[in-house]
């Protein structure tokens, strides 16, 4: 009979830690479905646009072409001017990438083909060679705003490594328009001292007025350089790309990359760690709500068993 008894008490306690460790499963289920959930809708850091104020700045930076990554901008709106022209967000895109290659020389040529695929050009680019006989180089490219990322992702398929990456947007239409507004004004007071000037008697309000002419189409001159510039600068973006040549050891004929090795090497211990540590924090958390209430469940059978001898 007793031993009825205490078989009957084990399987009730083992009842219990299967109907504990269900409700923990059906429990740890619903979380990291709502985790997962919540990563895919706002965990998807593809370098958020830091700065910009609302969904109309993120569609009109779409607009003049999209891509992920540290950026910033101030507004990416439309501006009505005051004669009623619409003036088009203005954005400085540019990017900056840092790349370990195999061989800087053949990267640079093929970056420079890569410029030319995408209707742009190579506007800079210089070459040195480091203490320890490897080669470096910095490469800067013109592509339209609308290849950009085609070029960023072309740029990088030449890299052993891409150690650092970064974009970058500057909405500049709000100094677009001021500046082509004093153009407008100075337009303006030329067409008036022209006009002036074919009604001028002597030679003294001639020459005055030639001298205020000379003065406004200086300005005029360079409020238009200076939207000539922004042109340029927003119509085509910016890439900057830094070259390094990973140092190789020649062994019996064959290539040893030691950076290469080095890289994988700290990449596996940081996922080890990676992996320990959500280990312990799993243990902690889950078996401690398990295993605190059968060691309570434990502890209530025994102490029953004994009040009952």
């Amino acid at each position: 009979m007793n031993n009825f008894k205490q078989y009957g008490l084990w399987a009730l306690a083992g009842i219990g830690l299967i109907a504990i460790l269900f409700f923990f499963f059906i429990s740890g289920r619903d979380v990291i479905y709502e985790m997962s959930a919540s990563t895919a809708s706002y965990g998807a850091p593809v370098t958020t646009l830091s700065g910009m104020a609302d969904a109309e700045s993120m569609m009109a930076f779409d607009q003049s072409g999209d891509y992920g990554g540290n950026t910033s901008v101030r507004s990416g709106k439309s501006v009505t001017m005051g004669d009623g022209t619409v003036v088009d967000p203005k954005i400085i895109k540019t990017g900056s990438l840092e790349l370990i290659v195999d061989d800087v020389d053949e990267t640079s040529d093929n970056i420079g083909q890569i410029a030319t695929v995408n209707d742009g050009y190579v506007e800079r680019q210089n070459a040195y060679e480091g203490t320890d006989g490897t080669r470096h180089a910095s490469v800067t490219i013109r592509v339209p705003v609308e290849n950009f990322t085609a070029a960023m992702e072309g740029v990088k398929g030449y890299a052993n490594v891409v150690e650092s990456e970064s974009v970058g947007a500057d909405d500049v239409t709000e100094d677009y328009v001021d500046v082509l507004a004093r153009l407008n004004n100075a337009k303006s007071q030329e067409k008036r001292y022209l006009a002036i000037l074919t009604r001028a008697d002597t030679v003294e309000d001639i020459l005055s007025v030639e001298r205020e002419l000379t003065v406004t189409r200086e300005l005029i001159e360079r409020y238009q350089g200076q939207i000539n510039y922004l042109d340029s600068q927003t119509s085509l973006s910016t890439i900057t790309i830094s070259l390094s040549e990973e140092p190789t050891i020649e062994i019996a004929g064959k290539t040893f990359r030691p950076g290469t090795t080095v890289l994988l090497a700290a990449a596996a211990v940081v996922a080890l760690a990676q992996g320990f540590v959500n280990l312990i924090i799993w243990l902690v958390i889950v078996g401690g709500g398990i295993g605190i209430p059968v060691a309570l469940i434990v502890w209530l059978i025994v102490k029953w068993k004994r009040s009952r001898k």
